[in-house]
């Protein structure tokens, strides 16, 4: 007979909110840290087998922060590829989409520059 942990099994305690028809238990944090990767609503949805709508409507705030934190990542990875790593590529897209407004007085996102 195997000694180790290989077949062991465990209990755990979840704790979040309840939702859905059959009262799953979503824990907030971790639909935030799955929209921060990137994951869509339905992604997510299936992940934890509750109903796309029903996910939309608990987690609006975990929703909207992730993928605040991912695109303020990527922006920060993408400058730091222009300036430190001097990648001309991203200095051109880059100099294309955030300086050309500037420029021509075109709308970036909802604030005019």
């Amino acid at each position: 007979m195997s000694q180790g942990k290989a077949n062991a099994w465990g209990e755990t305690i979840i704790q979040g909110k309840l939702v859905g028809r059959d009262n799953v238990v979503i824990p907030p944090e971790q639909v935030e840290d799955l929209a921060m990767l990137g994951c869509s609503n339905k992604e997510i949805a299936n992940f934890f087998g509750v109903n796309e709508a029903t996910l939309a409507r608990n987690f609006v705030s975990e929703l909207i922060k992730g993928r605040e934190v991912l695109k303020q990542r990527l922006r920060r990875a993408m400058l730091e590829n222009a300036i430190v790593h001097k990648n001309a590529a991203v200095q051109i897209f880059l100099a294309k989409n955030m300086l050309c407004p500037i420029v021509t007085g075109k709308q970036i996102g909802r604030a005019h520059v």
